[in-house]
């Protein structure tokens, strides 16, 4: 019986097992050896990310958070001090806006009476409907009468090609007297349900009911008149035009109510500029006495009372139109006393998710140790908490930057007061591409830094927007979006005055007249401030246009300098027309197809900016009315870009412009565009001659321009147009429906609010990789690492086996 190898002699004195760890040893070696080669090769590459210097504070910044907190709590104890002579100010400034307003509110009260005679005279049009209904009936009968003596004459003259033109003449003049008759009917119906639907509307507003409301009173729809068919020989007979006697009783109920509304606005306009005088006199008074909110002897300042807003009109198909009514301007608001400011720096950092969890997980426990040194380092100013969104999503509502973001349990939230900033894991690393998932640095030191510096300063960065070019606010929900975003928003002449240094973004909104350029009368240049401000740190432009923005030179020549042109269309004559874009009826939100929702374009810069409501399973329309469409500027390289590094990814690719100057690099991206059935619209006609490389048109751009700041960190400046000023409208701003604020949001948030510390580098991995090699080196590298130190440890394995057995 064959004796088993485990129970004999050789085995227990290490021969076989000998042996055998050998071959074991070898094989690991094989393997281990085999893999790194490919890892080099393939570029894989293990990251060994528990190297405590890679999440250990630098000396530079500790330096940079220990001064400026100094910098700020102090910063804060000089704003307080300042506080009642800056309130005393905005006391003197509500003054002068309250007179302003009592003007605005006397023209509202005319234009509402202006309104309210324009209802009654459409309210009225009833009556010419139903004259001009049976003229049109006479005229179909007439034109009957003639198509009938024309086919007499043509068979008298037996010209058989006139005789069928006139036979089917008579045809059409028979059936155009059937739509007169119907027509004719109809306008009585509509007036009949006119005057149902105005006393339904006056029951509903009288019993404060609405649609859903039981006992509400709906209002009925009207039925539409039908079109006239057309002749064959338009020039031999009488024709009318189409008819159009719908009305709708509900703008006389509006108009009465805008100069109800009116009429209280100017009272109350009246009654605020009372309060401004009185708070001038205490805010004065606790100027003077040098003291602030809370202290013997201050006295707070009176609010002040809210205006009433005003009704939109409702369309009158065939008589005036909504913009056939003149707009009640709104009024500019008043600002109210600032409060105190806290001298107190307090920074909180806080995880989504336990301990526990972040401990277990490599890349977010590199995170929190950064996080965990910054409260070590700064305990007075700097704190960590852990929230389990596991268990309770509601805790971080608050932190949502966008209705349609999201919080996960990897997200680093930095709060401050009422400012905060959400994190993604991936920001903390550095990477080749937006498409790998391989980071080769850590880039948490700059991260946590700029969040904290960013939401822990002494005041909001300022918005500037421009005036004195004629531009036109029919209402401020775009400032109040921007103060929602962080910014504090105050006008600017850039005639006059200089921008201030803690500006981040300048807006420009619909201007109407020129930006001035020294042109050797003048030697004030807008434009040239524009630009130095341009080459500050972090510093934004906004600009929106539209269909009816006139040729503005100094402008567009600055905006081609930054990637973007204006389309235009000039015909034979010379005379030049915007464009306006007419979409395709699949996306428009209007009948004409100029109010629609846009395209969201998926990679670039241009696509980061919206990232929360593209990714979401229902985008919200983004919504542009009367846009012009805009193309990359010619002194940029266009090019269809393609991530070549990232060849799994087909989808990373993108159109964009680059432009070299002076060491710095601008480059254009998309940012909304429309559907390639979009129409360019010039003068009432389809231009023939734009977009000849493809379909859509760009109805949203931002240009993005790097630059190297002190040979250290990398700092951008941004600008960003938009083809469309209705964008910004309240109605569409406010609308929770629509996304247009969250892009606003988004935008305002990313684009100029961010603080660049420039002395913090991104810390990079440790890496063996060899990357100067050719590739044949490589691949005899790799021949010679796998296969010549696992055959020495084999034929070492089988000499020491063999020598063994028969020794």
């Amino acid at each position: 019986m064959k004796k088993n190898i485990f129970n004999t002699r050789k085995f227990k004195h290490g021969s076989v097992s000998v042996a055998l760890t050998v071959l074991i040893i070898a094989a690991v070696v094989i393997l281990n050896v085999i893999a790194s080669a490919l890892a080099e090769r393939y570029s894989w590459m293990y990251l060994d990310m528990t190297a405590e210097g890679l999440y250990t504070l630098s000396d530079d910044c500790i330096d940079l958070l220990d001064h400026s907190f100094i910098d700020i709590a102090e910063e804060r104890k000089q704003l307080n001090i300042d506080l009642p002579k800056e309130n005393a100010a905005i006391a003197a400034e509500n003054i002068e806006i309250s007179k302003n307003n009592i003007s605005v509110a006397e023209l509202a009260v005319k234009t509402a009476e202006a309104n309210l005679e324009i209802a009654k005279s459409n309210n009225e049009a009833f009556e010419q409907s139903e004259i001009h209904a049976k003229r049109n009936l006479n005229i179909a009968k007439n034109n009957l009468d003639i198509a009938k003596a024309i086919l007499e004459l043509a068979e008298k003259d037996g010209n058989a090609d006139e005789i069928a033109v006139a036979t089917e003449n008579v045809a059409i003049a028979e059936e155009n007297v059937a739509i007169a008759t119907e027509n004719l009917s109809t306008v009585a119906q509509n007036r009949a349900t006119a005057i149902i639907n105005q006393e339904n509307s006056i029951y509903n507003k009288q019993n404060e009911l609405k649609e859903g409301d039981e006992g509400y009173r709906p209002i009925l729809p009207y039925t539409e008149l039908k079109p006239y068919k057309e002749f064959k020989d338009i020039s031999a007979y009488d024709r009318d035009a189409e008819f159009d006697a719908q009305i709708i009783y509900q703008n006389l109920l509006i108009a009465k109510l805008n100069l109800e509304n009116a009429n209280k606005n100017l009272e109350t306009a009246k009654k605020n500029l009372d309060i401004a005088n009185q708070n001038k006199v205490i805010a004065d008074k606790n100027a003077t006495a040098d003291v602030i909110a809370g202290e013997n002897g201050y006295t707070e300042l009176n609010a002040y009372l809210d205006t009433l807003s005003f009704k939109a009109y409702t369309s009158i198909v065939g008589f005036e139109e909504p913009d056939g009514f003149a707009n009640i301007t709104k009024f500019a608001p008043l600002e109210s006393e600032k409060g105190l400011y806290n001298e107190d720096v307090s920074v909180k950092i806080i995880f989504c998710d336990l301990r526990d969890n972040l401990e277990a997980t490599e890349t977010q426990n590199m995170v929190l140790n950064t996080a965990l040194q910054l409260q070590e380092e700064f305990p007075e100013y700097i704190s960590v908490e852990y929230i389990d969104i596991w268990s309770d999503v509601t805790a971080v509502q608050k932190y949502k930057t966008t209705s349609y973001s999201t919080i996960t349990s990897t997200n680093v939230i930095i709060e401050s007061g009422t400012e905060y900033r959400v994190c993604a894991l991936r920001s903390f690393f550095a990477f080749n591409s937006t498409s790998d998932t391989t980071p080769w640095g850590y880039n948490g030191e700059k991260v946590f830094t700029s969040s904290i510096l960013a939401v822990s300063q002494a005041e909001s960065p300022i918005a500037c927007v421009t005036v004195n070019h004629t531009e036109t606010f029919n209402d401020y929900q775009l400032f109040y979006s921007l103060e929602e975003a962080g910014y504090k928003v105050q006008t600017i002449d850039l005639a006059y005055e200089e921008i201030p240094e803690d500006c981040r973004l300048v807006v420009v909104f619909d201007p109407q007249e020129d930006f001035m350029q020294a042109d050797g009368i003048s030697e004030i240049s807008e434009i040239e401030k524009l630009d130095r401000y341009l080459n500050g740190l972090s510093c934004s432009l906004m600009v929106f246009v539209d269909s009816t923005t006139p040729v503005l030179p100094n402008l567009e020549e600055y905006l081609e300098e930054w990637g973007v042109v204006i389309n235009r269309y000039t015909n034979e004559l010379g005379e030049t027309y915007n464009h306006t874009v007419k979409e395709d009826a699949s996306v428009s939100l209007s009948t004409d197809g100029f109010t629609f929702s846009a395209t969201y374009v998926e990679k670039g810069v241009g696509a980061d900016i919206y990232k929360t409501l593209s990714e979401n399973t229902y985008p919200p329309k983004v919504v542009f009315k009367n846009a012009t469409s805009l193309s990359y500027s010619p002194l940029y390289d266009e090019q269809f870009y393609i991530n070549y590094e990232d060849t799994a990814d087909e989808t990373d690719e993108y159109w964009r412009g680059i432009y070299y100057s002076n060491g710095n690099t601008r480059t254009i991206y998309d940012v909304f565009n429309t559907t390639d059935k979009a129409l360019a619209m010039a003068n009432g006609s389809v231009v023939k001659d734009i977009d000849t490389e493809y379909a859509f048109q760009r109805i949203m751009t931002i240009t993005r321009e790097s630059r190297i700041v002190e040979n250290v960190a990398e700092d951008y400046a941004h600008v960003l147009v938009c083809a469309s000023t209705e964008f910004a409208s309240e109605k569409l701003l406010g609308s929770a429906v629509y996304g247009n604020n969250d892009v606003i949001l988004a935008a305002a948030r990313g684009m100029g609010k961010e603080f660049v510390p420039v002395d913090l580098d991104i810390k990079p991995f440790a890496s063996t990789e060899i990357s100067d090699l050719s590739t044949e080196a490589k691949n005899n590298y790799t021949i010679v690492l796998s296969v010549v130190p696992a055959a020495i440890i084999l034929v070492a394995g089988v000499f020491v086996l063999v020598r063994r057995k028969y020794s």
